[in-house]
């Protein structure tokens, strides 16, 4: 690859920066891993105690224009176990993730390297749904169906469902259609989302939503003021523009920290106003 002149001055084009990052995605002698560990952690920062780079390898990386800019399209290839339940298996998968410049900038991902370890957790996280809605369907096989379709409310009541869980965090009201502001004490928050993206959310997580929100926001960093629909899931964001854009604050914090031996990281699995769930209790039950 021929290095161009914004290359040079610290510039890279969408086309150099996928290069970039297929090299350290599919580099099969990572520095850093130890003889006795070769499924640790690599100077790259990719986490391969899960598999990545052996029972799951990038094959391709093509960049493509998406609704919200450059995106790159992620093809992977898997290697299931011998076990019967895996024989049928997709043994490839892609996935899209974003690469505009202004969302690179923004997020802290410049260089690809920093971008390289979240987009290995991605394939991951992608391919164990996978695998894990292939269980389902392998155990589902002999009653020959696939499970019970989930029972959502209407409409009317899956939005109620929405406001209430935001009132939890302060007055909360839909200033216009699909935006609900929220005065939360923590800092003001804006939700971003349709009534037809609700349902897909609740459709995904619906066992129980009230949790699948306090998790999301708690602890979120005093920018993120925002929560947007995103490639069917709320996300956190800095804005309201797509792609969203997580904080970097909270990153550099979180470094601070772990850098001092006298200070600890710790969190709430849930707000302290909210009780701990019950065995198979669910919002929408």
């Amino acid at each position: 690859m021929v290095v161009g002149e914004d290359e040079q001055n610290g510039d890279v084009d969408d086309e150099a920066y996928v290069e970039r990052l297929f090299a350290i995605l599919t580099n099969p002698h990572p520095t850093g891993i130890r003889p006795d560990d070769p499924h640790g952690q690599a100077d790259d920062g990719i986490d391969r105690y899960d598999g990545f780079g052996s029972d799951v390898r990038v094959e391709s990386l093509d960049l493509v224009h998406g609704e919200h800019g450059a995106e790159v399209e992620v093809a992977y290839r898997v290697a299931p176990p011998p076990q019967p339940v895996w024989r049928d298996l997709p043994r490839r998968g892609t996935l899209r993730l974003p690469v505009d410049a202004e969302w690179r900038e923004l997020s802290g991902y410049e260089d690809p390297a920093a971008y390289a370890p979240w987009v290995a957790h991605r394939v991951m996280v992608t391919a164990g749904k996978e695998a894990e809605r292939h269980r389902e369907r392998f155990a589902a096989a002999p009653a020959g169906k696939d499970g019970p379709a989930p029972s959502l409310p209407t409409r009317e009541k899956q939005w109620e469902i929405l406001v209430g869980i935001l009132a939890a965090y302060g007055p909360a009201r839909e200033v216009r259609p699909g935006e609900i502001d929220v005065q939360d004490p923590d800092g003001p928050l804006t939700v971003i989302v349709t009534p037809d993206q609700w349902e897909q959310v609740l459709v995904g997580e619906g066992d129980d939503p009230g949790w699948y929100v306090d998790e999301l926001l708690g602890p979120r960093a005093d920018d993120e003021t925002f929560l947007v629909f995103y490639d069917g899931a709320l996300c956190r964001s800095t804005r309201a523009k797509l792609p969203p854009v997580r904080s970097t604050l909270e990153q550099r914090r979180i470094a601070e920290l772990r850098a001092d031996p006298d200070r600890q990281v710790a969190w709430f699995a849930y707000p302290p106003d909210r009780p701990p769930p019950a065995a198979g209790r669910g919002a929408l039950d």
